[in-house]
């Protein structure tokens, strides 16, 4: 993904046009008929939906660069509106994956202004929020996203548009995108940006909002986000929001283990020196983490991508359950492990996860099978050795960064077998490595064969 680093400060501001319509500064109104220019949008919104789908959205940002070049922005506009009241919401994030792919981040930032500064929150919220699921099933991580629609955001608000933000905001707090909000809301702290979130701040207790002021706060609070919660309430107080500071600064004394200027520590009674009310506040936070809310569940994949899945993980297996029938039996090794049911769904469903990598899919398994063995030889206990090996080799994982949730079933089952393979047992290391050999080969050319795939997004 080719990375564009785009400042703030380089983006110029919207502003009203004679026709009524909001242009990218300067600019002119397109000038067509209403009736023309709204079957136009229509079609234009259809054709680039299925476009999408069928995979030239490359085509389709091509496209959408012409129209800027011509300050046909409001139109632009109306075509992503005009796409998500048609429910194709996802497209549109698809086609703002493309697009950053592609170098061409500049369009997003613009286009997202233009949502904002134009009223359209709901759409804008809509497509932020297929914008960030669809990065996330691309990209190993999500953050040019955040980093992005930050930098709209900002734009807007100095464009004297916070409430619009807040509300888009609001939008994106009840369709249950808490992550999101946070994420951008650390990348407008870290950016040097936390005036604009103070003003946001002070938007959404206007628009009487304070629900969600206090949702993402605590959010905030329990993601250990000090910096960003003490950033946004000074200038929240700034801003005279003072209800709002009040709250964030309360959020940040509470999480930094302080209590507010004035009042003295809590004594401690334990000997410990914990407090015996943070035992308190910590279970009456229980509920509150349990209640979930700061995600959602993967969407479901289109055709295409459930038939490279069912390619990939049919003949991987396929391959190994080959290799075991004609090559294992002969030799006494076996190849197909069961752990290697949980990695075909990591590579070939969650491609571009950090854990389906090669370095985490080889490393995890073999760093598995090497402690389960391990495990094996020096406690003949099961119920301890089980155990054992199975935690011993997460902790490994985790400690070498090759951490593959299929690594620990691995350890498990040699950990727990009746009896230790041949050469010592390290027979069935070998039996694993060569199944990797095979389902990395496979994932390599399956991956890659497909039109919307890349793998690896990194190798070691």
């Amino acid at each position: 993904m080719k990375e564009t680093v785009i400042r703030v400060e380089d983006q110029p501001l919207p502003r009203p046009v004679d026709d009524g319509s909001l242009e990218w500064a300067p600019g002119v109104g397109v000038g067509l008929p209403d009736r023309v220019r709204d079957a136009s949008v229509s079609v234009s919104a259809a054709l680039i939906a299925t476009a999408v789908r069928n995979g030239a959205a490359g085509a389709m940002v091509a496209t959408t660069r012409i129209l800027l070049a011509f300050n046909a922005l409001a139109f632009s506009r109306q075509v992503v509106v005009a796409m998500v009241n048609r429910g194709s919401a996802a497209e549109a994030g698809q086609l703002c994956c493309v697009a950053v792919e592609g170098g061409n981040s500049d369009i997003v930032v613009r286009l997202s202004i233009e949502l904002l500064v134009s009223g359209f929150t709901r759409e804008a919220a809509a497509v932020a929020a297929a914008f960030y699921a669809a990065a996330r099933m691309r990209w190993a991580s999500a953050d040019p996203v955040a980093q992005l629609l930050s930098q709209a955001i900002v734009a807007a608000v100095r464009a004297e548009h916070a409430e619009q933000v807040a509300d888009v905001t609001d939008q994106l707090v009840e369709g249950s995108q808490n992550e999101l909000v946070l994420d951008i809301m650390r990348a407008m702290v870290a950016e040097g940006h936390g005036q604009e979130a103070g003003e946001i701040s002070v938007a959404a207790l206007k628009l009487g909002k304070a629900d969600v002021l206090s949702q993402i706060t605590h959010e905030l609070g329990g993601a250990g986000e000090v910096g960003v919660l003490t950033s946004v309430g000074v200038n929240a107080a700034v801003a005279g929001a003072k209800a709002a500071a009040d709250s964030l600064m309360e959020a940040t004394t509470h999480l930094a283990g302080c209590q507010p200027a004035g009042k003295s520590p809590a004594p401690s009674e334990n000997g410990k020196g914990l407090p015996p009310e943070s035992w308190s506040e910590y279970f009456r936070g229980l509920p509150y983490k349990l209640r979930g809310g700061l995600d959602t569940a993967l969407p479901i994949p289109d055709v295409h991508e459930l038939f490279w899945s069912f390619v990939g993980a049919f003949v991987s297996i396929m391959a190994i359950s080959l290799l075991n029938h004609f090559a294992g039996v002969e030799e006494q090794i076996v190849y197909l492990v069961g752990s290697f049911g949980a990695s075909a769904v990591l590579l070939f469903a969650v491609t571009e996860s950090k854990l389906a990598q090669p370095r985490n899919f080889v490393g995890g398994q073999i760093l598995g099978a090497l402690v389960g063995l391990g495990i094996r030889h020096a406690i003949h206990v099961p119920w301890v050795a089980s155990p054992l090996a199975m935690a011993l080799s997460l902790t490994g994982m985790q400690l070498t960064s090759t951490t593959h949730p299929p690594g620990g079933a691995t350890a498990l089952i040699i950990a727990a077998s009746a009896s230790i393979p041949k050469w010592a047992g390290f027979s069935y290391v070998v039996g694993v490595a060569g199944g990797c050999a095979i389902m990395l080969a496979v994932a390599l050319i399956t991956n890659n064969l497909a039109p919307r795939r890349r793998y690896p997004t990194f190798w070691w």
